[in-house]
């Protein structure tokens, strides 16, 4: 398992935040996902035989873009 502090420039309320940890912990190999919105970060913890950072940081573009989009 491994966990990492990601800074996410497109978190900018609660409910994005939350939009965002809700999707990341569908995604397999992820345990966790805690945001920040205040310091605009994700707390990630994953395993890497099923996941990377690069998909994760895939998904959670994909979802800011769609939750922009929206408002």
């Amino acid at each position: 398992m491994r966990k990492e502090e990601l800074h996410v420039p497109g978190l900018c309320c609660y409910s994005c935040a939350t939009t965002v940890e809700k999707q990341l912990c569908r995604l397999k190999g992820v345990k966790s996902a805690l945001s920040d919105y205040k310091k605009k970060t994700m707390t990630v913890e994953y395993d890497e035989r099923f996941v990377d950072r690069k998909a994760i940081e895939s998904l959670m573009d994909e979802v800011l873009h769609r939750f922009e989009e929206a408002v």
